[in-house]
């Protein structure tokens, strides 16, 4: 009888140790500060079709404006971060193009944009749209 209740008190605390371990809904990683958006020096400034202003780059930040509500890519890094999910910012630049991919939690925000002119570059989503600096 001893040796069951022995045996039944290890199995019980082996079982407490296991539930008290790391908690598997937390991110692999810890918050990244150093995780920035860096688009190059052409491309700085504000961009739009028919005067009105669709994108926005500045040295740490690229904002998008529809229908009159900017939102920040540097602001939605941010928020990912707050909520403990994995944060990843790729960039690939060149002295005519920039590609942007922000990846929150597996989803992928992709943009890419190529210099026309000084005063124009062509946004290549799923349709290519020229713009114009303002």
């Amino acid at each position: 009888m001893k040796r069951i209740f022995l045996f039944l008190t290890l199995i019980v605390a082996l079982v407490f140790v296991q539930s008290c371990g790391d908690d598997s809904d937390t991110p692999n990683n810890p918050i990244e500060k150093d995780i920035s958006i860096n688009p190059p020096k052409w491309i700085q400034g504000a961009w739009g079709v028919n005067g009105t202003e669709v994108f926005k780059f500045t040295n740490d930040d690229f904002i998008i404006t529809t229908a009159s509500v900017k939102q920040s890519h540097k602001k939605l890094i941010e928020m990912g971060q707050k909520g403990m999910q994995k944060v990843e910012v790729e960039e690939a630049i060149t002295n005519s193009s920039y590609k942007l991919i922000i990846t929150i939690n597996g989803s992928s925000l992709v943009h890419k944009f190529e210099k026309v002119t000084a005063s124009k570059i062509k946004w290549i989503n799923t349709t290519t749209v020229t713009l114009v600096r303002l």
